[in-house]
């Protein structure tokens, strides 16, 4: 039998036992050492076991991974986390979305310390999702939020991984967390556009059509808007005429929690929402 088919064969049994949910080190252990026995014997095997470990262990340039990781493990403890949600809240909660915007930036803060994104979305979603989830946010942004926000720890310096690509290519580990900066910068900056867009008002036109629709149309309309007053969701309905679209005025109806805000013109209606949502009033209104 080649070492090729060894090689396959092993590699399928690691496949097998990590499926059966054998540990990872295990898994890779036993197969490693089998086919080490049937290629080179056994006592190559134990000569191998003898300096393999220590040879691991004694390489200076990867001691900084369990100490980036023993930092993050310090600032865990130390309730680092939880400061740093909370002021990323004080920045961001008052927006739409806040709590999720914090959470991502808390998750970009300590993916600074701690270089690992596991260690990243399990910290801070200790303290973000029970804010979450007191505050009615979803179940799918939530998870989402603090999914995507601990792929910011193995990107914004210091990295694991670029830790490790730098060794084994040989390039310099400061000019790469140099370059990394930019991209944690942006990519932080697209998932937070990205809630903000999720969690913009649901905003329905009601025309004709709903008047004149069959029953089950007109049915299925007004429980998509009452199941959006159940969520909480934000509501502008519009309704408008063929003679009023082609005039581009309409009558809009605000309803904000389940709450009828105001009912009346476009123009009124609508800057006294904007005004709401942002806090200024439109320019031109």
């Amino acid at each position: 039998m080649s070492s090729l088919v060894i090689g396959g064969m092993l590699f399928a049994g690691m496949l097998a036992l990590m499926a059966a949910r054998v540990p990872i080190a295990v898994a890779m252990f036993v197969p490693g050492a089998i086919g080490y026995l049937a290629l080179a014997g056994n006592n190559a095997f134990l000569s191998h076991l003898k300096g393999a470990v220590f040879a691991r262990f004694s390489v200076y340039d990867l001691s900084v991974i369990p100490l980036f990781l023993l930092m993050g493990q310090f600032a865990t403890q130390g309730g680092l986390s939880r400061s740093l949600f909370a002021f990323a809240s004080s920045l961001v909660g008052h927006f739409r979305g806040g709590i999720a915007m914090a959470a991502m930036l808390a998750c970009a803060a300590f993916g600074a310390i701690s270089g690992s994104s596991v260690a990243t979305a399990a910290t801070v979603a200790q303290v973000a999702l029970p804010e979450m989830r007191r505050f009615n946010y979803s179940g799918r942004l939530a998870t989402a939020t603090l999914a995507a926000g601990g792929t910011l720890g193995i990107l914004i310096p210091p990295s694991v991984v670029l830790v490790i690509y730098a060794i084994l290519t040989e390039q310099n580990i400061a000019k790469l967390f140099a370059a990394a900066f930019l991209p944690g910068f942006i990519a932080t900056a697209g998932y937070l556009l990205a809630i903000a867009v999720y969690v913009r008002p649901d905003i329905l036109l009601i025309d004709e059509v709903l008047a004149v629709g069959d029953a089950a149309f007109q049915a299925k309309c007004l429980a998509h808007i009452e199941k959006l007053r159940a969520e909480n969701v934000t509501i502008l309905i519009v309704s408008h005429s063929a003679n009023v679209m082609r005039n581009l005025c309409s009558r809009v109806i605000w309803i904000k929690n389940g709450k009828l805000i105001l009912d009346g013109d476009a123009k009124s209606v609508t800057a006294a929402y904007l005004t709401d949502v942002t806090g200024a009033a439109p320019s031109g209104a």
